[in-house]
C-alpha cells in the first residue's frame, strides 16, 4: 500500500542539472533518457543472479 503524497510533492519531477553543469565544467547528459533507463534496468535485473546482488 502506498502512503499519500505530501502536499508540496510535485506531480512530475523536473530536475535542475545546473549545479552539476557548474561543478563539472559544462557537463551535459549524453545518453537519451530511454536508453539510460533500459541500461539501468538491465543492470539491476542482472544483479538477481549474483551472490552479492
Amino acid at each position: 500500500m502506498h502512503a499519500p503524497l505530501p502536499k508540496d510533492d510535485p506531480v512530475r519531477r523536473n530536475p535542475d542539472i545546473a549545479l552539476a553543469q557548474k561543478l563539472l565544467g559544462g557537463w551535459t547528459p549524453q545518453v537519451p533518457l530511454e536508453r539510460g533507463l533500459e541500461a539501468t534496468i538491465a543492470y539491476f535485473r542482472g544483479l538477481n543472479g549474483c551472490p552479492n546482488g
